[in-house]
């Protein structure tokens, strides 16, 4: 039933802090970037991440990466993995390339994923369309071009668990939107997702809502299940009336 377990677990970007202070638990706690996380996320469904900032929700994401110096506790997960990342890599090469990412070319399926990743009017202004070269020889792109190109690869990619952070903060709300319904929410429906946002409509999208604070998961659930468990979801977003339409 679930694609990610954590079972007491915590991570340590500095491990010779973690090591010093491994004799006493409250000292080593307090210098773990993740603190004791228990936490199971069902197969196949969308989890939307949110906390403010340096609460520890890109370090949950890179523990899949194996980067973390000291863990304490078992991690464990079912299936491959697709992570874009806040500071998306172009590589040098066509767009094409750079969204197929070695894989076959598949026209259908790379059509659908470059629609549902709004990058159909891009593609109009480059000179070769999707094969014109991008990256350090190439086109310039912007940082809303560079995000929707990491995510059209990750889509592409056709993994289990996707791991999204916040790749819509780098595009206007109204693009957001439709990547959210078109590209999340569909092309990636029954896939695992864990979607950091700051985007209180998007975290009330999601089937799940994990709520992190200083590298404590304070709870998870529903928007409503969290209110009904006392946990205010809506400071974590500064206004309860952050919506992502436009004004």
């Amino acid at each position: 039933k679930n694609a990610i377990e954590y079972e007491n677990f915590s991570a340590y970007w500095n491990a010779a802090a973690a090591a010093e202070n491994a004799k006493s638990e409250k000292a080593a706690a307090g210098n773990a970037t993740l603190n004791n996380v228990n936490l199971c996320i069902k197969k196949g469904s969308l989890n939307a991440l949110v906390g403010a900032v340096g609460s520890g929700k890109t370090s949950l994401l890179m523990t899949f990466t194996g980067e973390m110096p000291k863990t304490v506790g078992s991690m464990r997960y079912n299936g491959s993995i697709a992570f874009v990342e806040q500071e998306p890599t172009i590589f040098a090469g066509t767009f094409r390339e750079n969204v197929t990412f070695g894989r076959p070319y598949e026209a259908e399926f790379y059509k659908t994923v470059v629609k549902a990743c709004n990058l159909e009017s891009d593609l109009k202004l480059f000179p070769q369309g999707d094969l014109s070269e991008i990256g350090e020889k190439g086109n310039n792109l912007s940082g809303g071009q560079k995000a929707r190109l990491a995510l059209a690869r990750a889509v592409y990619s056709q993994a289990d668990i996707y791991l999204l952070d916040d790749p819509l903060s780098a595009v206007d709300p109204k693009v957001a939107r439709s990547i959210f319904g078109n590209a999340i929410e569909t092309v990636l429906k029954g896939k695992t997702v864990l979607l950091t946002t700051h985007q209180v409509d998007f975290a009330r999208g999601c089937e799940n809502i994990i709520l992190m604070e200083d590298g404590n998961v304070l709870g998870s659930g529903t928007y409503e299940e969290l209110k009904q468990q006392n946990i205010d979801v809506d400071k974590v977003f500064g206004n309860k009336n952050n919506r992502t339409e436009e004004e």
